[in-house]
């Protein structure tokens, strides 16, 4: 049961696809660092996030609940940092 968003049965699937959706977000913001600001990034990250939500069948208002929960500004910082270190190499 991760994050409060219910059970599941099918682990081994849904791990898979969380981490390859971490991936991606990665490769997204790392992407757009040099040439994108924090909130410019946010806004598309959003933009992206939000399509694959009304994609999977997911109303309009289950956005706003995700922003709630946790918004891609903070996502964001957290992605720049783990990129900026990883460039690092630490």
């Amino acid at each position: 049961m991760p994050t409060h968003f219910g059970r599941f049965d099918d682990v081994e699937r849904h791990l898979g696809e969380l981490e390859q959706r971490l991936q991606d977000w990665v490769l997204f913001v790392e992407e757009r660092m040099d040439g994108s600001g924090r909130e410019e990034i946010a806004d598309e990250l959003k933009t992206k996030g939000d399509a694959e939500m009304l994609a999977e069948g997911a109303g309009p208002g289950k956005s706003e609940r995700y922003d709630l929960a946790g918004d891609y500004p903070t996502l964001v910082d957290s992605l720049m940092r783990y990129v900026s270190k990883r460039r690092e190499g630490a």
